[in-house]
């Protein structure tokens, strides 16, 4: 909800400042900045920032909100009339072929990254309270199943060994999944670049109609009286 719920209010807003300074570059640009700094601040999060993490969250809502129509509107500018609706199916279809590719990619990174840090982030935790190496194998496996019953009967398990166990499978999770908000990061500060190097649309944002309705069908008419 705090990613999703500010588009639907800012984009409107983009939509008024591009509108009215006649220019896609610099709101773009404003938009994919917001975006990234929000990302960067998700990937510094731990599990005890709550709030700091809905509000960078929040944040990369507000930056979402710009790319997501003026990418768009800065498409249909910049081709050939006959060729609008083919250049609005290849943005469409980019995007949702892109958010395939990079939720296979980062779903394999958590996934590998979980693997890694979980039995050796609560190894770290729990052995140093002393639980016997004989029991870590049962209790990784039973804290991560959420098998209250199961950790009740380990051997050597007490209450602060669950709680240094939890507090390291949060940990865990936590960094696995940083590693998809700084790649996406780094995602957004290619694409503030590159919005430096688009040109100025300017001339093309007027309130002419490149093929009025009135006018197609006064010349079908010509066409069909001749």
């Amino acid at each position: 909800m705090p990613l999703l719920a500010p588009s639907v209010f800012v984009s409107m807003v983009y939509g008024a400042v591009s509108a009215k300074t006649k220019s896609v570059r610099w709101p773009l640009l404003f938009g994919f900045a917001l975006w990234t700094c929000g990302l960067i601040g998700q990937a510094t999060m731990q599990p005890a920032q709550r709030s700091t993490a809905l509000g960078t969250l929040t944040l990369v809502g507000f930056g979402l909100s710009g790319p997501l129509l003026l990418i768009l509107a800065g498409t249909h500018l910049s081709i050939p009339p006959h060729l609008m609706a083919t250049g609005s199916a290849a943005v469409v279809c980019m995007r949702a072929f892109g958010a395939t590719i990079f939720t296979a990619v980062y779903a394999a990174v958590v996934s590998g990254r979980l693997k890694e840090l979980i039995p050796k982030y609560i190894a770290e935790a729990v052995l140093a309270l002393e639980l016997p190496t004989t029991s870590l194998g049962s209790f990784v496996g039973a804290l991560t199943a959420h098998d209250e019953a199961a950790l009740a009967h380990i051997p050597g398990v007490t209450p602060q060994i669950i709680g240094a166990g939890v507090a390291a499978l949060q940990q865990a999770f936590t960094d696995a999944i940083r590693v998809v908000f700084i790649i996406a990061a780094c995602f957004g500060a290619v694409a503030c670049i590159l919005c430096c190097c688009l040109e100025s649309l300017r001339e093309f944002m007027d309130y002419v109609v490149d093929a009025p309705v009135e006018a197609i069908q006064q010349r079908e008419k010509m066409e069909v009286a001749v």
